[in-house]
């Protein structure tokens, strides 16, 4: 996939091997009598193609599976009372372009950290980009360079035993954004059930939903799931009391 950028000066790009997805933030504050002197972060990101999808809640559960793209970003500081965010994702059925405009307000100041994620799902693999910076946001204009690398990914080898009926999928949602990966399918294999994930990328927690034969999601609330680059990480879960 060649990435590509419009109308977007001061746009980075990454150099890392692989897709990289460049995001440019145009900081621009306003002062308001009594208020604090506020940043409005606009955002507008590229990865070729014409501009599809929406801006969604940011505490809004997006399913890959669905919607095959998901941006979020993040603005937190220790003097700011709850972080301030803003998501966009591609509406269902739509091939994956990660075109993109958002926009989020957030109090000037210094220190402010700024995180990003964005997935892709290209025919059931997932691929992951993020970022991090921080930043003194002062009023005026000031812009902002943030380059989204694509994370190195591990496998995912589980084993589940304790099901009160056949497990048949696997579900992975990445715990900081709430967003709900593809499912994988299981198969019986020595007395319980096999998954495999190849996909997962570095340095996220993802939690662990088993799906049924019937349809019954039983979360796995003490199973925390990640991988370090290049690993297989073995999985052995335990459906009957939710661990792993």
């Amino acid at each position: 996939m060649r990435l590509t950028t419009q109308n977007a000066p001061g746009l980075a790009l990454g150099l890392a091997p692989g897709l990289a997805l460049g995001l440019a933030l145009t900081l621009m504050a306003c002062f308001v009598r009594g208020e604090p002197e506020q940043a409005v972060v606009s955002i507008r990101l590229g990865v070729g193609g014409d501009p599809k999808g929406k801006v969604v809640a940011p505490d809004e559960t997006i399913d890959l599976s669905e919607r095959p793209c998901f941006v979020g970003v993040e603005v937190d500081a220790a003097d700011l009372p709850a972080p301030v965010s803003t998501a966009w994702a591609c509406d269902p059925g739509e091939t994956p372009t990660l075109e993109a405009n958002l926009e989020l307000t957030v109090n000037a100041g210094a220190s402010r950290e700024i995180r990003s994620v964005a997935f892709l799902n290209e025919d059931g693999w997932i691929t992951t980009f993020a970022a991090y910076d921080a930043t003194d946001l002062a009023p005026g204009l000031v812009t902002l360079d943030l380059t989204l690398d694509e994370l190195e990914v591990g496998a995912v080898d589980g084993f589940v035993t304790g099901a009160s009926s056949d497990v048949v999928q696997a579900i992975l949602t990445d715990l900081e954004s709430g967003v709900r990966m593809p499912p994988v399918q299981a198969t019986a294999s020595g007395g319980g059930f096999h998954f495999e994930v190849p996909w997962l990328p570095r340095g996220r927690f993802f939690g662990l939903t088993l799906i049924l034969v019937g349809g019954e999601a039983l979360e796995m609330v003490d199973c925390p799931v990640y991988v370090t680059p290049g690993s297989v990480r073995v999985l052995d879960v335990d459906a009957a009391d939710g661990s792993c």
